[in-house]
């Protein structure tokens, strides 16, 4: 295949051709890494966005405006996360396990401490297990096992309020003499405006394809698109396993998009074992929240605020951007975008570019507008697919 096109810089005109893209000649390695840019404010280099001066939000187009009327959202309209920048808390559980305690004791102590009022207790008995449960209601719950092997119990509390949780560490701590927490598990989520969905679900295969240890998807057709009812990833995040997922609500066919409940939900759920007692409860969920808040800020999705978050929901703000993360995130999205076009998958983006430049006859600034990439920048990556052999100078004029 040997393509010419003929690209102008300035005061320089030069044509390129491909040289056997995918197979650089021999001495010649495509660079992988990330570039260094500039690191100014507003600036479009790849890796470039901060806290301090987030890009200024797309304006909303008079469909989209008539569809606000109809949400009640607080504060009014879609805001962006970069603007809205607050995780909400979802279902929060932990597990302790401990000796020689009074059963009926600590029912009794942990009913009062946690204000909680179950509408029954649930006994079952099995050959291993002995198990008691106070149900309260959906999600807040206090369960006692009975280990008869070990003539351990296992103390759970699954419930939405963190306060509950502080309050349950406590007690564990100085009332149980608890040393450690078996394990706790924490789901923190944003939910966002369907037309992001494509890009979330990219992100987490992205995210998949790096870290992960294996992605689940389920796709259903909707007037002509796909909506990710689930796309899942499991990975490895600072020594823990962390689930980021996107999905709908079971019954979401049945809303309106004007209805919150249609759009999906970017949730990440934490899983944290064998882990000190001693904690400090809010900085633990925020420090590994930091990657679902690094998701959602480089995203930056439109948030919805539904009747749920508005009134049920706890919040927290992280305001920690992991930069390992975003640079992955922004790597294979502008990628994706190059892969979408061409039908075909790259490993290295500037490969890509250099199928854009010859077979899609596209020119640099073209490119740059199509990748959020800065003209400049698209020239420099040229110029290194000269030097490296992956495209050749022809002539100039």
């Amino acid at each position: 295949m040997n393509n010419t096109q003929t690209h102008t810089y300035k005061h320089e005109t030069i044509k390129t051709e491909t040289n056997g893209i995918n197979t650089p000649p021999a001495g010649h390695t495509v660079k992988t890494g990330g570039i260094n840019r500039n690191k100014q404010p507003y600036s479009s280099g790849i890796y470039t966005v901060t806290i301090e001066a987030p890009r200024k939000d797309q304006e909303i187009s008079p469909m989209e405006k008539e569809e606000i009327q109809n949400l009640q959202l607080e504060p009014p309209g879609y805001p962006t996360f970069r603007r809205y920048r607050k995780l909400h808390t979802h279902k929060l559980d932990i597990l302790v396990e401990v000796n020689n305690i009074d059963k009926d004791t600590v029912v009794r102590d942990l009913l009062k401490l946690l204000n909680h009022k179950p509408r029954e207790e649930e006994h079952t008995t099995g050959k291993k297990y002995d198990t008691w449960v106070y149900s309260e209601k959906k999600g807040e719950t206090i369960t006692i096992s009975l280990n008869h092997e070990t003539n351990t119990y296992t103390v759970r509390i699954t419930t939405h309020k963190l306060q509950r949780l502080k309050d349950f560490i406590d007690y564990a701590q100085r009332v149980l003499r608890a040393e450690k927490i078996k394990a706790l598990m924490v789901e923190t989520y944003v939910r966002y405006l369907e037309r992001h969905e494509l890009k979330v679900a990219k992100t987490i295969e992205a995210l998949d394809l790096e870290l992960g240890k294996g992605l689940k998807q389920h796709l259903i057709p909707n007037r002509g698109k796909h909506d990710y009812y689930l796309a899942r990833a499991k990975i490895e995040y600072r020594g823990t396993t962390v689930v980021i997922k996107t999905y709908r609500h079971p019954t979401y066919r049945q809303y309106k998009p004007t209805h919150p409940e249609y759009h999906p939900k970017l949730e990440q759920l934490t899983i944290l074992k064998e882990i000190p007692i001693s904690i400090n409860l809010d900085k633990t969920i925020k420090e590994y929240s930091t990657l679902l808040y690094t998701i959602a800020y480089t995203i930056n999705p439109r948030i919805i605020l539904g009747e749920y978050e508005l009134t049920e929901t706890e919040t927290i703000e992280v305001c920690e951007i992991d930069k390992t993360i975003q640079r992955y995130i922004r790597g294979i999205t502008k990628r994706t975008k190059t892969e979408i076009i061409l039908e075909e998958q790259y490993p290295d983006k500037r490969i890509a570019i250099a199928k854009l430049l010859v077979e899609k006859k596209m020119r640099p600034i073209d490119i740059a507008r199509l990748l959020g990439y800065t003209p400049r920048m698209i020239r420099y990556i040229i110029r290194e697919l000269i030097d490296t052999g992956v495209i050749k100078r022809v002539r100039k004029e």
